[in-house]
């Protein structure tokens, strides 16, 4: 008995739950020899309500080139859902949105976009949409008077 850690149940099967559960269930028996008391345990199921939710996120650039970029939009929509007993701890920096230039051609002058990708993002949410899932760019030519400045 010393080397025992479980025991199993009998199984319960629960669907389409909109409030907690309390349901006791039998155990297993086993050899005739062995007599386990009690024969039953409780479960409790706890049942949480989930909202939707959207956060506004700054877009976060990596791997861009050395030159003047501008990137539209700065911020990104994060829709998610969560747990009521979450939702107030969930804020924007808890996510991060990437523009990746790695793999973009900036000299192509006919592709001014780049992926929008989620790259972090809590535990307790699911569901998780962004918008838009590209972003486009401007890359400002060189000048020493900044107010002449062209974009491409």
């Amino acid at each position: 008995v010393d080397s025992l850690a479980f025991w199993r149940t009998d199984s319960v099967f629960l669907s389409d739950l909109s409030v907690d559960v309390d349901k006791q269930i039998s155990l297993q028996k086993s050899q005739p020899s062995i007599l386990i008391r009690p024969a039953n345990v409780n479960v409790r199921v706890a049942v949480e309500q989930y909202t939707e939710n959207t956060l506004f996120v700054p877009l976060q650039i990596v791997n861009a080139p050395d030159s003047m970029l501008r990137i539209f939009p700065k911020n990104v929509s994060v829709n998610y859902i969560v747990g009521l007993s979450a939702f107030n701890n969930i804020f924007a920096e808890d996510f991060t949105i990437l523009a990746d230039f790695s793999k973009v051609d900036i000299n192509n002058k006919n592709n001014n976009e780049v992926p929008v990708r989620l790259t972090k993002q809590p535990k307790s949410v699911r569901n998780v949409s962004i918008n838009p899932k590209i972003a486009r760019f401007f890359i400002l030519k060189d000048s020493l008077n900044t107010e002449n400045s062209e974009i491409r």
